[in-house]
């Protein structure tokens, strides 16, 4: 049986931005294998993460394992980013993030998923995330989906 790493889930500061920054350019370079890995920048988190609110997942050691990041300046919460250090994938922190979300900003959530990215979309669907819209992007078709209530897959 797999063992889970226990992590705790709190609000981002600005002294957790140089390893957010890493883990966003190392996950996306080793998940995103459609993209060319040169077209991630060490700069691109503070970019891409600006004015929203970000939760972390550090394990027991303060080592930042995942984040989610919300835009939550608007009538329904935009998801705008869950990443899971590789290392970490497929050991519950994910789950984790997304269960964070219900204490801290109400339902429904919504948030967009290149089609390419089928471990990711696969995640969504297996946890209860509907797809509401489909559409094409910068980064190609994408799925917009949407979370309304908690779902017993993530209780």
């Amino acid at each position: 049986m797999a063992t889970f790493p226990i992590v705790k889930i709190r609000q981002a500061n600005d002294s957790d931005t140089p390893q957010l920054a890493i883990l966003f350019l190392i996950t996306r370079q080793q998940t995103f294998k459609w993209e060319n890995p040169a077209k991630f920048k060490l700069e691109d988190y503070a970019h891409s993460t600006l004015g929203e609110t970000v939760f972390v997942a550090e394990d027991e050691d303060r080592n930042i394992v995942g984040f989610i990041s919300v835009w939550d300046q608007d009538d329904m919460p935009f998801v705008h980013h869950l990443f899971v250090s590789p290392k970490y994938q497929r050991h519950g922190i994910g789950k984790q993030l997304v269960q964070s979300l219900f204490s801290w900003i109400e339902p429904p959530y919504r948030l967009k998923c290149v089609l390419k990215n089928e471990k990711a979309l696969s995640f969504y669907q297996k946890h209860g995330w509907v797809e509401v819209e489909r559409g094409i992007g910068e980064d190609g078709y994408y799925c917009l989906l949407e979370l309304s209530t908690v779902p017993r897959k993530l209780i």
